[in-house]
């Protein structure tokens, strides 16, 4: 009783540990801008987006994502997603693509923008003052992550209108509201790198971290910093600007255990009789010899020696005979069924194990052993019809041995072909020709035939193939049936 109350404990703890953040709920837009008309296009953000996207549904968030977004599409997606986020106990979201920063503003350009002149960029990007308001329908962590630090490549070719606006390289430092953490790849005033594989480092070394089990939300950033410093050989400094509330939060909580019941105590005596229990009876010395070996000093180890003695004295002559008796029977056997050659001696070697191994393989029987017993004999003895394949043509013994007065069904050109017996032979009746067609016997090492038809003899050696079927010289097969 007391184990069942500790295991009930357990799963109470368990489900007041796990239940709360089972019934969060969780948001996520994620946003790749790769194919920019009037830019090069960007290798990396659509794949970035596609695997942060399943990282983050494996995490159970419920996840929007959107590719390649002309700026009223962005505007659009980022309205629907303030619907979604309102209520959420954590909210994310995620764009890959171009981003420049402007007097202290920061913007996403989206695909469609051209930004010939400054004055352009207040209407052909979208704020991440925008971006912000999507989630302040959040009533828990709002986080937005940012793989947008790259070269602004619109850079060369916008006309500046305005001597006094300032085009900074990279993002500009922003101070989010108090709950929301705002991550950029790319420290303010400097840039990130697209990378030269699937993802760009920062998204890369986020999917590394984003599951790790107990690994808390500020630290994975520290972590994401560290990686792509180390991927970058210190180029790129990932960046966090705001704070979050004083309590750790996890995107995977610790992996919890239950608490371990104590296994109950079992004395060595037990140990040693359930031991003994089990081999005491057992026919294999090896088996008795091995408690003797185990419990040298044992509680049984005067019975497992007189064991050990009984089963290695050597057999008295009447059981000799009697075992050769019954190797002689086995062996008598295996030559009836063509699985052996050899003369019937009496004893047991590598030639009888070879034939009963055939016995095995060709009649599809498990023995337990390839060894003399009554139980390989009983198998034997229930086969009535040669079950090894012949390496060459059967004798007259062995095809009358086979026939034993039994109807012959053709296989190859007389299919669906009947016999019955009469007078010593079998006859034959095809569907075709009508009854007692010919007729079929053993005459010296040849199965002959005889056909009504014609009244032509003829008469062919025999070969064995196996699984009942036989075949003459002339490439007829056909099976004994009952």
């Amino acid at each position: 009783m007391p184990n069942r109350i500790t295991v009930l404990i357990s799963c109470i703890f368990l489900l007041c540990a796990w239940g709360p953040a089972a019934a969060e709920k969780r948001v996520a837009l994620v946003i790749g801008n790769s194919e920019y008309a009037h830019v090069s296009p960007l290798p990396n953000p659509v794949n970035d987006a596609a695997d942060l996207a399943a990282k983050l549904e494996a995490l159970g968030f419920q996840v929007s994502r959107a590719n390649n977004l002309a700026r009223h599409a962005l505007q659009d997606a980022l309205a629907a997603f303030s619907d979604t986020a309102t209520g959420a106990d954590m909210a994310i979201v995620y764009y890959a693509g171009h981003g420049i920063g402007v007097d202290k503003q920061n913007y996403l350009v989206p695909v469609d923008a051209r930004l010939s002149t400054d004055r352009k960029i207040r209407f052909e990007t979208v704020p991440l003052d925008t971006v912000l308001a999507s989630l302040e329908g959040v009533r828990g962590v709002r986080m937005v992550l940012l793989d947008a630090c790259r070269n602004n490549p619109f850079e060369g070719k916008m006309k500046v209108t305005s001597p006094t606006r300032s085009l900074s390289r990279g993002l500009q430092r922003v101070e989010p509201a108090r709950g929301t953490l705002i991550s950029f790849a790319a420290k303010d005033g400097t840039t990130a790198d697209d990378g030269t594989g699937r993802n760009s480092p920062y998204t890369a070394a986020l999917l590394k971290h984003l599951d790790q089990p107990g690994l808390e939300l500020q630290f994975m950033f520290r972590k994401v910093r560290d990686e792509v410093l180390s991927a970058t050989g210190g180029g790129q400094e990932p960046f966090t600007y705001g704070s979050l509330p004083g309590e750790q939060i996890f995107l995977k909580p610790p992996e919890t255990k239950a608490p371990e019941v104590a296994a109950p105590q079992v004395s060595a005596l037990a140990v040693e009789l359930a031991y003994w229990n089990a081999i005491k009876d057992a026919d294999d010395p090896a088996l008795v010899r091995s408690y003797i070996e185990k419990y040298p000093e044992g509680q049984f180890v005067l019975l497992a020696k007189a064991r050990l003695a009984k089963l290695t004295k050597p057999a008295e002559p009447a059981q000799r005979a009697a075992s050769d008796g019954l190797v002689l029977k086995i062996q008598t056997n295996l030559i009836r069924l063509g699985c052996s050659t050899s003369k019937a001696d009496g004893q047991w070697g590598a030639k009888s194990k070879r034939a009963l191994a055939a016995f095995q393989r060709h009649s599809k029987q498990k023995l337990t052993a390839l060894e003399p017993t009554q139980a390989v004999l009983d198998a034997l003895g229930k086969q009535t019809s040669r079950i090894c394949p012949s390496a060459g043509f059967l004798t007259g013994a062995e095809l009358r041995s086979s026939h034993r007065g039994r109807c012959i069904a053709y296989w190859g050109k007389t299919k669906g072909a009947q016999c019955y017996l009469a007078n010593g032979s079998a006859h034959y009746t095809d569907s075709k020709w009508g009854k007692d067609t010919g007729k079929w016997w053993v005459q010296g090492n040849q199965l002959c035939e005889k056909w009504k038809e014609d009244d032509e003899q003829n008469c062919e050696r025999v070969r064995f193939l196996g699984d009942g079927k036989y075949v003459s010289t002339a490439g007829y097969t056909w099976r004994f049936t009952k």
